[in-house]
């Protein structure tokens, strides 16, 4: 039954983290955060453009995450990926998650009872169209946007961020998404790593 479960979580911002350390290492500041964050509008459906490496994301292809506001204050949360193909099978997990503090930048995501994983929202333009979201042990990253194909600028720009913050952007993989030329992507000393690292 643990295992049936384990394998439930399957990929993307907090559904990915579970079991992962919530402190940074010995000495080690946390990564900053955005300053506050209307969740009403952050929620609806995002398009993951890039992540930090995790082997339950290996094969996605179209990923995106889908936040619905819930009555109790809670945020329903949708993941999901086509598995190996832009035709491929669908993945799909759910969850809720809930801030957990009163600047709505970081918050915690329950697949299953009793485990939480941490979504730190590290960066978030005006208008809502684009997000950057890690984990404070800096080991997952994700770049996201309202539509499938992310400005270059605005990429750069979160790449930049994170960098700032400590994550290791030279480990980026971009997702594949149909009609998307993944190459517009490459920066001067960050390639467009393969699928298969994860």
């Amino acid at each position: 039954m643990i295992r049936a479960l384990i394998l439930l979580v399957i990929f993307f911002p907090a559904s990915s983290i579970l079991g992962c350390k919530t402190m940074t290492g010995s000495g080690s500041a946390p990564p900053r955060t955005v300053e506050s964050v209307d969740l009403e509008r952050y929620a609806g459906s995002w398009h993951e453009i890039a992540r930090l490496p995790f082997r339950q994301q290996r094969g996605c292809h179209s990923t995106t995450a889908t936040y619905n506001p819930m009555d109790d204050g809670r945020i329903e949360v949708i993941n999901r990926c086509r598995d190996g193909s832009f035709d491929g099978r669908l993945r799909e997990a759910r969850a809720v998650a809930w801030p957990v503090d009163e600047s709505n930048a970081r918050l915690k995501v329950r697949f299953f009872w009793p485990f939480t994983a941490p979504y730190w929202i590290l960066a978030l333009d005006e208008a809502y169209q684009h997000a950057l979201v890690g984990v404070p042990s800096r080991r997952y990253l994700w770049i996201l946007s309202r539509t499938p194909e992310m400005p270059i600028s605005a990429f750069r720009e979160y790449v930049k961020i994170a960098s700032r913050e400590g994550y290791a952007v030279e480990e980026l993989i971009v997702t594949p998404h149909e009609g998307v030329d993944l190459e517009r992507y490459r920066l001067d000393g960050l390639g467009v790593p393969s699928k298969d690292r994860d």
